[in-house]
């Protein structure tokens, strides 16, 4: 067997193999015998027929019928000898065979990059730390009121405590109407802090089947420009939010907290957990973002293709196991690509440092792991247990958080208050 073989652009190879017609010999006959077991001749019982009579009425197709899994063992057998290790699904990209001649054929396919780990550890990375103050847990109670609240119809607005609904009608800024912008039956919150100002004071005095207008510069990140909006009041509400005291605490927790001040106490404990988490994940991003900075290597079409793959399946599981029916998936695709091709790159990057450390996942980190997430979820630790120990993708996560649990000790954290 003649095998030739070469390194083409990226992460693809190519390999060309040769078999003579003594190395295809061996394959054919064996090809003769098993078709022999199922061919029917008048004359002849099935699985009876000489072998001598399949070849003569039926040896060329019986050849070509056998050309893929002769391609298939051989493509193995140069790969065992090369010592190559492909990844994702080998091409066939040419087959030359004729009855008497020598059998070639072209696979061509994708290897892991080679990649040579640099820095990745003793880098200063930006951890931002979130403060939680007095302001946001009384936010928090002023949602829950707000959700409790009760609605009485009104004549007119007076107060911040109102919803308006209305008609909107937008204007461009030679006052032209702009149709495919208006909208209707749109609930206003005046007391809202992400409404724009202007429109808070244009309805400040609002009265049952009133027109306002307001008039502002709305930014939106580097671009601004000028809104100019007409309100038609169709109905107005006066929100009566209950009063925020052990009893209203009760009800809304059904129990599970008596007081305001244990209210305010598990809400602060609750939003200093939640933005120790989002530090914790922004500074692993900004951490994985400048490791991959330091790494130029291609990543394989084909893992880059898995991961499309698994994002459209995640996108069909939220739509009712389907895609919609005006959905683009070829565009969607070529908008993933980019996400993909960054989380191919550090999957390549995650295995190689895992292996340069020797790191590897013990049954040790595995108890400790559920050992928190029992206390956390409030389940039985050992079903959680043999969950995760016949679960790859949470045993893999378990592996990752020890890597970043690594990595974080042998990082230079800056830390940058945020409020």
């Amino acid at each position: 067997m003649e095998i030739k073989h070469q390194a083409l652009t990226g992460c693809d190879q190519q390999i060309d193999i040769t078999l003579t017609q003594e190395e295809l010999a061996p394959h054919f006959e064996s090809a003769y015998k098993k078709a022999a077991k199922t061919i029917k001749i008048d004359g002849f019982r099935q699985g009876k027929v000489p072998i001598a009579m399949v070849k003569k009425l039926y040896a060329s197709s019986i050849q070509h019928d056998a050309l893929q899994e002769i391609a298939d063992e051989s493509f193995r057998n140069a790969l065992i000898e090369k010592n190559i290790i492909p990844i994702g699904t080998p091409e066939m990209t040419d087959m030359q065979f004729k009855p008497g001649t020598p059998f070639s054929f072209t696979i061509k396919y994708e290897v892991r990059p080679s990649i040579e780990l640099k820095q990745y550890k003793q880098l200063k990375i930006e951890k931002p730390i979130f403060t939680t103050s007095e302001k946001d847990v009384t936010e928090e109670a002023s949602r829950l009121q707000r959700i409790h609240a009760i609605y009485y119809p009104a004549e007119k607005v007076d107060g911040k405590e109102f919803v308006v609904t209305a008609n909107i009608k937008e204007f461009d800024e030679s006052e032209n109407e702009i149709l495919d912008r208006n909208r209707e039956g749109v609930k206003i919150y005046l007391n809202e802090p992400s409404t724009e100002e202007e429109i808070k004071t244009s309805l400040e005095h609002a009265e049952l089947n009133g027109s306002y207008s307001a008039k502002f510069n709305h930014k939106h990140a580097e671009h601004e420009h000028k809104i100019h909006l007409q309100f038609n009041v169709t109905g107005i509400e006066n929100i009566i939010l209950p009063t925020f005291d052990d009893e209203f605490v009760k009800k809304v927790t059904k129990d599970k907290m008596l007081t305001v001040e244990e209210f305010n106490s598990n809400v602060k404990k609750d939003l200093e957990n939640y933005y120790s988490e989002q530090s914790r994940n922004k500074f692993l991003d900004n951490l994985t973002q400048e490791i991959i900075k330091n790494h130029d290597f291609p990543v394989p079409e084909s893992l880059v293709k898995s991961l499309q793959d698994s994002f459209v399946d995640e996108y069909k599981q939220q739509h009712g196991k389907k895609l919609p029916v005006d959905f683009d998936e070829t565009e969607y695709r070529e908008s993933l690509k980019p996400s993909a091709t960054w989380q191919g790159k550090w999957f390549l990057l995650r295995e190689e440092i895992l292996k340069q450390e020797n790191l590897t996942l013990t049954d040790e980190d595995i108890e400790r792991h559920v050992t928190a997430e029992s206390k956390k979820l409030g389940i039985d630790k050992n079903t959680l247990q043999n969950f995760y120990k016949t679960s790859d993708k949470y045993r893999e996560k378990i592996l990752t958080d020890k890597l970043f649990d690594f990595l974080q000790k042998e990082t230079i954290i800056v830390e940058k208050p945020i409020s």
